[in-house]
């Protein structure tokens, strides 16, 4: 018997919203990098974006993944070691992410080091 496989049309307008999120998404990176941060409105009333919640949101999440994996291999609870490589991936992507959004926030991303 032969086997056909086919996709769904759903399947079909999910990536196609995906990728129209991801092109509205980098456009919209590029203004912000070209412009600054004179497109997000931010002031001296407000000074601290979303960037900055992002920042705080993604260094929690590196790390208690971190802490989760010191769990398993310093202290040996084998009750979660199913999840031990899982968590430390997780706290390092997290911890790429956290550093990222602070490169955004800067304004001038090629001047991070001054």
């Amino acid at each position: 018997m032969h086997t056909m496989s086919y996709r769904k049309p759903l399947t079909y307008i999910f990536w196609a919203v995906v990728l129209a999120a991801t092109a509205i998404g980098l456009g919209a990176a590029a203004v912000r990098a070209y412009r600054g941060l004179s497109v997000t409105n931010l002031n001296y009333v407000v000074p601290w974006g979303l960037w900055v919640a992002f920042y705080i949101y993604f260094i929690g999440l590196s790390a208690g993944s971190f802490l989760l994996s010191t769990l398993i291999y310093v202290f040996g609870v084998e009750r979660f070691e199913r999840v031990g490589r899982v968590a430390l991936f997780s706290a390092l992507m997290a911890l790429i992410a956290g550093l990222f959004f602070v490169l955004i926030d800067l304004g001038h991303m090629e001047r991070f080091w001054t």
